[in-house]
């Protein structure tokens, strides 16, 4: 199977159509972030469907009273490869704004899950919601030939005032997944960034989403998700955590406390609320015997970075909304103190069909969206989601209808 997760099969009715993105929106057939092979079959979908929930009014990310998560405004991105299709947001935010922007984005292209196009790549705003390239950029910032970069994560540091882009290289020998490389550069401007720093290397492992933040101690930590050999398809990964004195030098990888139970932790996003003094992270998340095209959202909270609380309920699970019917994966947050109000930007996928053959594809897009922390809360500590049967077939329809699927 290709890159591309296509499942290519003619289909003679309108009824076959159905009848088979139903199939793939239960099994979630994906090859999830540049795995080698494609993994299924995957979770059944999860909760009640919006219909065309993603099409909501336009609303900024720091404007007017929260917004329950089920009312997203898509988020736009002009990609270099003029696909619009996005993953692995990282969102920083200027209160006062940085080189004249407020919000700053680093993301990558995934159109129809080609892993060719996951290059990181900048963007900026005033709303969080309307993107665009910043002045004398060209898009991605950095490439690679022996592979592909994904997972960027944007840190602004105060002390250099510069903006550190931190990133995934996934190494490819032969056709096959080799290992997994970190690495850092930086930009006095968000224009012109440094030839890359290596930071660490992971041979044979799939060692991904790096996020970096400075603790209220001034020291740097960094996670990522160790998904061992197999990757996407693991039955089991594991978070790990560095320390950095200056976010350069790091320590070596440790096991942290930080898992979602019953899932396997894929992709992850760290913040540090300084207002709380907590961390909070955003976790996409698979069930145990899935695969990562199925993942989920949660939410986890910590102290020190090692000691995590989570929370059984997903803050977005997969088929929830039209835009995120196949999957919910890495986002990003910021947290308002002021309003006491989350912003959260999501990326996922949703099953089209494209073309004469009516070829079944994954679609990426963004979202915004915008709770209040109480009832981010509530939400999470809700009971744990109740899977479909895939034998459903009254719900399968349905959540072929509100796919917009022929």
């Amino acid at each position: 199977m290709s890159d591309r997760a296509r499942v290519h099969r003619r289909l003679p009715s309108a009824r076959a159509r159905i009848a088979l993105a139903a199939e793939l929106l239960a099994t979630a057939w994906l090859t999830g972030c540049s795995p080698d092979r494609t993994v299924g079959p995957g979770a059944e979908l999860v909760g009640t469907l919006a219909p065309n929930a993603a099409h909501g009014a336009s609303v900024a990310a720091d404007s007017g009273p929260p917004l329950s998560l089920e009312s997203l405004t898509p988020a736009s991105f002009p990609t270099y490869d003029g696909s619009g299709q996005v993953a692995h947001p990282d969102i920083a935010f200027f209160p006062d704004g940085w080189r004249g922007q407020r919000y700053w984005a680093g993301i990558t292209p995934y159109p129809n899950s080609n892993r060719a196009y996951e290059n990181p790549s900048m963007f900026t705003s005033d709303d969080g919601a309307e993107w665009s390239v910043p002045a004398g950029l060209r898009n991605p910032v950095m490439r690679t030939r022996r592979g592909h970069l994904s997972d960027p994560d944007v840190v602004h540091n105060p002390r250099t005032k510069e903006l550190w882009l931190y990133y995934r290289q996934a190494v490819f020998k032969r056709g096959r997944h080799a290992g997994d490389n970190f690495f850092l550069t930086r930009s006095v401007d968000g224009v012109r960034w440094s030839a890359p720093s290596l930071l660490a290397t992971h041979s044979r492992r799939y060692v991904v989403s790096p996020t970096v933040v400075i603790g209220s101690d001034g020291k740097w930590r960094m996670w990522a998700v160790d998904a061992g050999a197999v990757g996407c398809s693991a039955r089991a990964s594991r978070v790990v955590a560095r320390r950095s004195p200056d976010g350069v030098r790091w320590s070596a990888a440790r096991i942290v406390r930080l898992g979602q139970p019953g899932y396997v932790a894929w992709h992850l996003d760290v913040q540090y609320i300084a207002s709380r003094g907590e961390y909070w992270a955003l976790i996409a998340a698979y069930a145990q015997g899935s695969g990562c095209g199925a993942t989920d959202l949660f939410f986890a909270t910590s102290r020190d970075g090692d000691s995590w609380t989570t929370y059984a309920a997903p803050v977005l699970a997969h088929g929830a909304v039209w835009q995120f019917s196949a999957n919910v994966y890495r986002s990003s947050l910021i947290y308002d103190a002021e309003r006491d109000a989350v912003t959260i930007w999501l990326t996922g996928a949703r099953v089209t069909l494209a073309g004469e053959e009516q070829t079944a594809e994954l679609r990426w897009s963004a979202a915004v969206a915008r709770i209040g922390r109480e009832a981010l809360l509530a939400r999470v500590n809700g009971p744990a989601p109740v899977r479909a049967a895939s034998t459903d077939q009254a719900y399968l329809r349905q959540a072929a209808t509100v796919n917009a699927l022929p």
